[in-house]
């Protein structure tokens, strides 16, 4: 298990607090409640839950798709992730398609109606054993879906983008210099990563074909994880600071600053520094909300 987390469609809130939730909060009542032996990942679209899951007994994961209500829809033994001595990931839905994966970069995508395997990749075994860097695993890489170009981007060996249909590489981007990156959103056909190498700085990219289009470096610091964008910007805050930064997201240009004042301190963690529905969330002892006014 990996403690409390949790998300809300129209109509239910899912959450995993020791055991796996589901509450209707327009009857305020719970309709479902699982406990997983072992590790699971979830997902959800439509008020339905895709559920991987480990089976100790046969050595084995099953990936489920299951109603709200907890009635099972299909369920579907997964032996090509075998043996359960990793964890498997329930990355993304997109379309009706799903994406699992498992440490050394083994994606599969999975039909979400009929759980037909469509394609299934090892990338650590297709890349030159000099690049190779098995301390970078599925674990703690985000991986992104452009629905713009129909690729799919995660971090390996710097950014690496993959065709969502075929699983081909597409392009990467920093293979070479290996350095510092980390993927940290995908919108609206571009990238944006941070490289916290000697001189950190945020860096975005063309998501169609791996072209660098700008480059931020002020007020970038080492610990910095995390940035949220919305239609106009990139916005991001640094530890020990209580300025949020805001960039142009197509030019990179600084559009403004905020001083949330100076008894506050805006982290860049995801727990301390969201970005949703044009509000900012600003979580220090308190929790701020800020409105983010859109360029007309």
């Amino acid at each position: 298990m990996r403690g409390y987390w949790g998300w809300a469609t129209d109509k239910y809130i899912f959450a995993e607090i020791e055991d796996f939730w589901v509450y209707d909060y327009k009857n305020k009542a719970y309709v479902w409640r699982y406990k997983y032996k072992g590790w699971f990942d979830v997902q959800i679209k439509n008020n339905e839950m895709y559920i991987v899951h480990e089976n100790a007994q046969e050595d084995v994961y099953y990936l489920d798709k299951q109603r709200a209500d907890g009635a099972l829809i299909w369920s579907r033994k997964m032996p090509e992730f075998q043996p359960v001595n990793k964890l498997l990931n329930l990355y993304l839905i997109w379309d009706n398609h799903l994406i699992v994966g498992i440490d050394d970069y083994f994606l599969a995508s999975v039909n979400a109606e009929t759980a037909e395997i469509e394609w299934k990749r090892d990338y650590d075994q297709e890349q030159d054993d000099n690049y190779r860097q098995h301390d970078v695993t599925a674990l703690d890489r985000p991986v992104f879906v452009d629905l713009k170009y129909r690729r799919m981007l995660f971090d390996y060996h710097g950014v690496t983008s993959v065709d969502l249909e075929s699983g081909d590489v597409l392009w990467t981007f920093d293979r070479d210099n290996r350095r510092w990156t980390r993927l940290l959103a995908v919108y609206d056909g571009i990238a944006y990563l941070s490289d916290l190498g000697c001189s950190p700085l945020i860096i975005a990219l063309d998501t169609q074909n791996g072209q660098e289009l700008w480059r931020y470096t002020e007020e970038v610091h080492h610990d910095f994880r995390s940035l949220f964008v919305t239609d106009d910007y990139v916005i991001f805050g640094n530890s020990g600071s209580s300025v949020i930064t805001a960039l142009d997201r197509k030019t990179g240009k600084l559009a403004w600053k905020l001083n949330v004042g100076h008894n506050i301190r805006v982290g860049s963690a995801e727990n301390m520094l969201l970005c949703q529905d044009n509000k900012l969330i600003v979580a220090d002892d308190y929790v701020y909300v800020f409105e983010v006014i859109e360029s007309q």
